[in-house]
């Protein structure tokens, strides 16, 4: 993999970042007990064909970008910031990428994970020396995507977190 981050300030009270993050995770080969079911999987006419594929569950690529702005020459003590994460679709079990939707995809095998993008923003104000308050509205735009797919009819499948507003305080003594 390969992960790249710039961060810059255009204007003292402003910085902004980038982020990129690729990750090429793949079995090389297998061994053992793993052989034995892939080569009697192959005898059946349908192989478990997973060498050289993206594992499943690990996203291709992130983008992100965000920033931050210290708005103190129009009220003290408050910090505005942001971030911008987005995604492909990737899927969640390296034989669907080898199957398809084909005849010859297996049962268990869970479906695609939907790529998205999701934006997050953010206030923080400083009170004082000892109190800081915070404001945070998570997934503003309420982008729908699973984290964890259901592999079987017993299992319910976890989405990602839907619009949230946080809120807290910091005390330091």
């Amino acid at each position: 993999g390969i992960e790249y981050y710039l961060e810059v300030l255009p204007v003292e009270d402003v910085k902004l970042n980038f982020g990129f993050t690729a990750v090429n995770a793949y079995l090389s080969s297998f061994t053992g007990s793993f052989n034995q079911l892939n080569n009697a999987a192959a005898a059946r006419g349908t192989p478990i064909e997973v060498l050289g594929k993206q594992l499943g569950n690990v996203q291709p690529y992130t983008i992100t970008a965000g920033g931050e702005w210290k708005m103190d020459q129009y009220v003290e003590g408050v910090t505005f910031n942001w971030l911008l994460k987005s995604w492909p679709k990737y899927y969640s079990n390296t034989l669907q990428q080898n199957y398809g939707n084909s005849t010859y995809n297996p049962t268990n095998v869970s479906s695609e994970m939907g790529g998205a993008t999701v934006i997050d923003l953010g206030v923080r104000y400083r009170a004082a020396k000892q109190v800081t308050f915070t404001l945070s509205a998570q997934n503003v735009g309420n982008a729908q995507y699973v984290t964890n797919p259901s592999t079987t009819s017993s299992q319910v499948p976890y989405t990602g977190m839907p619009f949230t507003v946080l809120g807290g305080f910091e005390f330091n003594y």
